[in-house]
Formats: structure tokens, C-alpha cells, sequence
């Protein structure tokens, strides 16, 4: 069959060298070793659910130190890995095709999209609370990210059952 009309068809077709002949599998155009040869593109489930864990623990710890009205590093560092991480993790918990870009990429952001879009809506309305926009957006992430695990884990399960 001819070259043209085996891609026209969607047939896949190893790469050929400059003298055509055919290169071994993994091989790209250039002769360098592809390195998705092989591999899933999905990220490890591991990796998912530390990432998942970690976000709840941010924002529950969060909360614990607004609540408790601490200041200090402790608080600004756990208001700084909010705002970059939580929600838009939440986001990419949930929308699994988001993740194969970045794991942690499109979680950050996601995550400054998020906090902006709600901070600068709650603004223009003239109903700035700070304090209680960020225990929406926490509970709101928390709440998220349970759900995308257990769906996520609910998914595995009834594959390796169906197995």
C-alpha cells in the first residue's frame, strides 16, 4: 500500500530512515530514542493522590490557622501554597484530560485563575469579605478533591474487579 494512502486511512506506519529503510520501533525520524515509546502518557495514580493530599492538608491547615487566628511565616506560607495550588488542584482532580499536561502546571494555574476571577467578581458586586471568600474557595477545593479521589478510586476498582 502506499505511503500517502496508509496515513489517509489512519494505518500507523513506523518511521523510515533517509535510504527508507524502516527504523526499529521507538526509533523517531532523527534515529533519537522516543521516550514515550512504550509508556502511558497518565500520570501514576500515586502520584494523583499525594498531590490530591497534599491540597487537602494546605487548605485544612489553612482554615485551622485563620480560625485560630495565628499569625506568622506558617500562615503566609500556607496562604501562598493555597493561592498557587488548591483550587486549581481541585480543578485537575476533576478533569482528568487537564492532567496530562502537567500534574502541578495546570494546577498553579488553574489556581491563580480561580482566586483572581473570585476575588475581583466579589469586588466589583461590592461584597468583599476576604476571609469568608477564602472559606468558600477551601471548602469548596476540600469538597472537590474528596470527590475526584473517590471517583478516581471508584474507577480503579471496577477495573481491576472487571478484570
Amino acid at each position: 500500500m502506499p505511503r500517502a494512502l496508509g496515513r489517509q486511512f489512519g494505518r500507523a506506519e513506523r518511521p523510515v530512515s533517509c535510504d527508507g529503510a524502516m527504523l526499529p520501533p521507538g526509533l523517531g525520524q532523527t534515529g533519537a530514542m522516543d521516550n514515550n515509546a512504550g509508556r502511558s502518557t497518565e500520570p501514576p495514580a500515586r502520584l494523583r493522590d499525594l498531590l490530591d493530599l497534599a491540597a487537602i492538608v494546605i487548605a485544612v491547615g489553612l482554615i485551622g490557622v485563620v480560625v485560630e487566628g495565628h499569625a506568622g511565616i506558617a500562615r503566609v506560607a500556607l496562604a501562598l501554597a493555597f493561592t498557587f495550588f488548591v483550587p486549581g488542584r481541585a480543578v485537575v482532580s476533576n478533569w482528568p484530560r487537564l492532567a496530562y499536561w502537567s500534574q502541578f502546571g495546570m494546577s498553579m494555574v488553574l489556581s491563580l485563575a480561580i482566586v483572581t476571577l473570585l476575588a475581583t467578581t466579589v469586588l466589583w458586586v461590592g461584597a468583599w469579605h476576604p476571609v469568608s471568600l477564602f472559606y468558600v474557595e477551601a471548602g469548596l477545593s476540600a469538597v472537590a478533591l474528596v470527590a475526584g479521589m473517590l471517583r478516581r478510586h471508584r474507577g480503579i476498582a471496577a477495573e481491576t474487579s472487571s478484570d
